[in-house]
C-alpha cells in the first residue's frame, strides 16, 4: 500500500487540535517552519514515541545492560554516551513510523525537518494513535463480553453439576427403594412358602 493511501493527511488545524488533546505542545509556526525549531520537533517526536509505545522519556535514554557493558569495555566509552541513546531513539522512532505506515523516515527528518514531510509524519502518528484507541475500546468490549460468556458458562456448569447431583441422589434413592422392594418381595415369598408348607402338614 502506498504512503499516500495508507492514511489520511490531516489539515494543520486538525493536527494542532489533536496534539493539544494529547497534551503535546506544538504551535502553528513550528508546524509550518519546522527547520527553524528542530529541537522542538525532536521533543514532539519523543513525546509521541513515549505515548505510542507506552514508555517513559527516561527509558529512552537508558541502554540495555548488555549494550551498557559493551560500551564500558570500549577504549573511550564517554564518546558513545550520547550516540548510543540517540541511536536507540532513532531506531524506536523509525520502527514506529513504519508501523504507522510511513516508510521514508530518516535522520534528515530530525536534523533538517521539512514542513510537508512533518505534516505527513504527524498525520501517520495521529492515525495510529486513533486506531489504537478504537481497537482498545473494541478490546475492552471483547473482554467484557468474554467475562459475560464465562459467567454464563459458570452458571450453566453449576446448574449441570447440581442436576447431576440431583440425578445421582434420585438414582441412589431409587436403588435403595428397589432393594427394599426386593427384600419385601423376598420376605413375602418366604412367608407364602412357609404358609404353603404348614397347609400341607395340616
Amino acid at each position: 500500500m502506498s504512503e499516500r493511501s495508507s492514511y489520511p493527511v490531516l489539515k494543520n488545524a486538525v493536527i494542532l487540535q489533536i496534539m493539544q488533546e494529547v497534551d503535546i505542545p506544538l504551535t502553528e509556526a513550528e508546524l509550518i517552519e519546522p527547520h527553524r525549531c528542530k529541537e522542538r520537533i525532536r521533543e514532539v517526536f519523543v513525546k509521541l514515541l513515549c505515548l505510542s509505545w507506552g514508555v517513559s522519556e527516561k527509558s529512552l535514554s537508558s541502554l540495555p545492560s548488555r549494550i551498557a557493558s559493551k560500551q564500558s569495555a570500549l577504549d573511550h566509552p564517554d564518546l558513545y554516551a550520547d550516540a548510543l541513546p540517540e541511536a536507540k531513539f532513532f531506531c524506536l522512532l523509525s520502527t514506529l513510523m513504519r508501523t504507522c505506515g510511513y516508510h521514508d523516515f530518516g535522520f534528515r527528518d530530525l536534523a533538517a525537518p521539512q514542513a510537508r514531510r512533518l505534516k505527513r509524519q504527524l498525520s501517520a502518528l495521529i492515525n495510529f494513535l486513533k486506531y489504537r484507541e478504537d481497537m482498545g475500546h473494541l478490546r475492552s468490549l471483547a473482554l467484557e463480553e468474554r467475562e459475560e460468556v464465562f459467567a454464563v458458562l459458570d452458571e450453566v456448569t453449576e446448574n449441570h453439576i447440581k442436576l447431576r447431583e440431583d440425578l445421582e441422589r434420585a438414582r441412589a434413592a431409587h436403588h435403595e427403594r428397589s432393594i427394599e422392594r426386593e427384600e419385601a418381595e423376598s420376605e413375602v415369598k418366604e412367608m407364602e412358602a412357609e404358609l404353603a408348607s404348614q397347609n400341607k402338614i395340616q
